[in-house]
């Protein structure tokens, strides 16, 4: 049963109808709302296009708002003989956006959409228009000395079956890094622990998980290629109480992206949409939505 026919899921929330895409070895599930100026947004882990929700529903208004799921996530298949790695995911995207016949786009990244979802701006940053980041990146994890630490740990047999047996991306990562502005509701928690009801659903969550010490040499080249993301005007909306993916990180994007717009929110965890979409999807709409001329002078940093 697709978790939208679930009795628990928030069909008012989530009224968006699906659509699919045909790829090798799996089909993968994607939003498409409302018309005008193309935009992809692109969720990490262990979220789905469902993380999305306030944020298309007010832009669909205005603009084409694009969310996939990718594959072992949300409403996609999740086969576990798939790929799972990061250019694999970043291969469905290319896909996509071929199949829609979207040349240029703006870009949402959260979380692992960053290091999956940015490569299609550093292959051609003339693609993307605008570029809104939120509790992502593209470089090593390991620049934080507390997941340096942890480092290990992630590689072990005990880590794999926490994550194939124990969902424990979905239900206790969450938990971790959740901020302290709104309480993680048992309904809200549910649509991330139910999207993945056994082990050979959890792949994708497990393959994200690996990425973070088998890929270090791909991330190092992303980052090193930081200077093309540069002529894109960006927003970085950061969630300061997150525990994971901490303000070291956000710090990297302030010396790749000087000419962005940051806003830090302090009592935000890691997923900002969710948390606080009072606060991010009115900065999120405006800058999409602005005129070019009104963005000069982005730079800056503010916390709400």
């Amino acid at each position: 049963m697709r978790l939208n026919q679930h009795s628990w899921f928030d069909h008012a929330a989530y009224s968006f109808a699906s659509h699919w895409l045909e790829l090798p070895g799996a089909r993968m599930h994607y939003v498409d709302e409302g018309s005008g100026p193309p935009v992809l947004l692109v969720h990490g882990t262990p979220g789905w296009s469902f993380d999305y929700r306030d944020l298309i529903r007010p832009l669909s208004k205005t603009h084409r708002c694009i969310a996939p799921d990718l594959i072992g996530f949300g409403l996609s298949d999740k086969p576990a003989d798939w790929p799972y790695a990061l250019e694999s995911h970043t291969a469905s995207l290319r896909t996509l956006l071929a199949q829609l016949g979207i040349a240029r786009f703006d870009l949402v990244v959260h979380d692992f959409g960053g290091p999956v979802a940015l490569p299609l701006a550093l292959e051609d940053p003339g693609r993307v228009r605008r570029l809104v980041l939120t509790n992502s990146w593209m470089w090593p994890l390991s620049i934080d000395a507390e997941f340096a630490r942890r480092k290990r740990m992630v590689g072990t047999a005990f880590m794999r079956g926490m994550y194939l047996y124990a969902n424990f991306s979905a239900r206790v990562m969450v938990r971790m890094s959740w901020g302290r502005r709104r309480k993680l509701t048992p309904l809200r928690h549910k649509h991330f622990v139910a999207a993945f009801p056994n082990a050979s659903s959890r792949h994708g969550t497990y393959g994200f998980l690996r990425s973070t010490i088998d890929r270090d040499d791909y991330l190092e080249q992303l980052w090193a290629r930081r200077e093309q993301l540069a002529s894109i005007p960006a927003l970085v909306i950061w969630g300061r109480a997150d525990r994971l993916i901490t303000p070291v990180h956000l710090a990297r994007w302030k010396e790749a992206l000087p000419a962005a717009r940051f806003e830090e929110l302090a009592d935000v965890g890691h997923f900002p949409l969710d948390e606080a979409p009072e606060l991010l999807v009115p900065r999120v709409d405006w800058f999409l939505s602005a005129a070019k001329e009104d963005l000069g002078g982005l730079g800056g940093a503010r916390t709400a």
